[in-house]
């Protein structure tokens, strides 16, 4: 009994174990795993892979209720130890490589990469890699476009593409803002993506849902190959939340609420929008979802020039009067 009691103790201490890097928090797992279990119930699929896994945050929910598959690549030899603990606690499976997905991929079968049915990540924001030569790459990933080097999330975008299914695959990924709205090669990127209909929807979290590692609002984006909607679903989420400071945290409601609002169709003033591909390219195939919300103007109240004066007058004279009264208890304080 002991044993069992140390055991399961150790289970849930090791699958406790927070990324070392990007700490992605539980309303974001939960949202992405909802995701994934609706759209296998749609599509079938049970294969799940995060190419820049950390210590598997996104994969532990799959691995631990055994009907899907997770496969993981993960560069850091410490977080990828703590990644393949879990799901070998969970689902036995050994599945978890340690490696750059960019550079070296491991999943690869006849010279020719593997394809999953759900490829899901946070990336990293911001992440700067020089070492790359992203122009001699043999699986030709970046074909639709050459990224650049100075933001690591278009690549990884690339690839995660490169590794989905082509018959309703599809990528989740975290990414920072400036995904949607960055210029020059990832404009191209997303003009690509959009026009061949692979955009499925765009999710504004708060700012403050990743504090203290960022105070930058994560996106949650959605890409899937082989759609036949014209739409693509926008949902602002910016709002929602408990905030304290500058944190914020979401909670089991708000998540399925979120959840909802990508899976309908329906129109949520201030909250979601079914945008077409030709108001997409309108906006010069911008993915920022505040371009695609009409914010209603408040009418500023009117002010009375006069009544104004008056009370400027009023709040002098009260000033005043207080200052008197100070000056005096301060008069008497001195004279004891």
């Amino acid at each position: 009994t002991d044993r069992l009691t140390y055991a399961g103790f150790l289970r849930k201490l090791i699958l406790q174990i927070p990324d070392l890097y990007r700490n992605t928090p539980d309303a974001l797992v939960s949202l992405i795993y909802m995701l994934v279990r609706e759209y296998a119930m749609r599509f079938k699929g049970h294969r799940v892979y995060d190419p820049f896994c950390q210590s598997a945050s996104l994969l532990v929910p799959f691995a631990s209720e055994g009907s899907m598959d997770v496969y993981g690549e993960e560069m850091n030899i410490y977080s990828a130890a703590i990644a393949r603990l879990k799901t070998r606690i969970l689902s036995r499976a050994d599945s978890i490589h340690v490696t750059d997905a960019i550079t070296a991929p491991s999943f690869v079968a006849e010279g020719r990469l593997e394809q999953f049915d759900f490829v899901v990540s946070h990336l990293p924001f911001g992440l700067i890699r020089n070492d790359w030569h992203l122009e001699t790459d043999e699986y030709n990933r970046f074909e639709s476009g050459m990224p650049t080097r100075n933001s690591a999330e278009w690549p990884f975008l690339s690839h995660m593409l490169s590794q989905t299914r082509n018959n309703n695959g599809i990528v989740m990924a975290i990414v920072s803002p400036s995904v949607l709205f960055r210029t020059g090669v990832a404009s191209d990127l997303r003009k690509r993506i959009s026009i061949d209909n692979t955009l499925e929807a765009v999710v504004h979290m708060p700012a403050g849902l990743l504090s203290p590692s960022t105070f930058v609002a994560p996106v949650l984006l959605i890409l899937r190959k082989g759609r036949s909607s014209r739409h693509v679903r926008f949902i602002d989420a910016s709002e929602m939340g408990r905030k304290d400071k500058r944190q914020v945290t979401l909670f089991a409601p708000d998540v399925e609420h979120i959840c909802e609002l990508i899976l309908s169709e329906k129109e949520e003033p201030g909250e979601a929008r079914s945008v077409t591909l030709d108001e997409i390219a309108e906006h010069g195939y911008s993915w920022q979802v505040s371009t695609y919300f009409t914010r209603a103007v408040q009418p500023q109240e009117k002010v009375d020039p006069a009544q104004l004066a008056e009370d400027i007058h009023r709040l002098r004279s009260a000033i005043a009067d207080k200052q008197a009264r100070l000056d005096t208890l301060l008069a008497d304080w001195n004279k004891k």
